[in-house]
């Protein structure tokens, strides 16, 4: 799977207790490509204000690589908290393991990451973040909610060109 393109409503969160709380409701829509298949789809996901995730689970020695929370770039933490809510729901049955990484990475460089960068720090995810599969332990599957749409006239130019968006 490869992210295309992202955008989202206002993003606003605070630290809570070691972890972050979104303030405002949030809608995120990610154009996605398969390219098993050749079909385009658009996840449309929302998280309820009082969501609760944990930034970016990078182990302290991997910091320099992706920070937990960025203070200069929103993208990285509205990636952190998908990344979260996709691990949290098993992808909906819709993303696996594999492909909900291959969209962070893809959404790193859509921040701004380098290919080397961004491929780096999805490496040090792959490792460290397996046994959180599937795993919810902030409740974010009470919070978070997808819809996923086949899109059939989409193509990677016209994004590029600012249509459908």
């Amino acid at each position: 799977m490869t992210l295309l393109k992202i955008k989202y409503s206002t993003f606003l969160a605070e630290p809570s207790e070691g972890k972050y709380k979104l303030l405002l409701d949030l809608e995120v829509k990610r154009y996605i490509h398969d390219e098993t298949t050749g079909a385009f789809y658009l996840l449309t996901g929302i998280f309820k204000a009082g969501s609760v995730w944990d930034g970016n689970s990078t182990p302290w020695a991997f910091r320099w690589v992706i920070p937990k929370w960025s203070e200069t770039n929103e993208l990285i933490n509205v990636l952190s908290l998908l990344h979260d809510g996709d691990f949290s729901t098993s992808g909906w049955g819709f993303l696996d393991y594999s492909s909900t990484n291959d969209l962070l990475r893809g959404g790193w460089r859509e921040a701004g990451y380098s290919r080397v960068r961004a491929s780096s720090a999805e490496f040090f995810v792959q490792q460290c973040a397996r046994s959180h599969w599937g795993s919810d332990e902030n409740n974010l599957s009470k919070s978070y909610s997808t819809n996923i749409k086949r899109v059939y006239n989409l193509s990677k130019e016209s994004l590029a060109n600012g249509n459908h968006l």
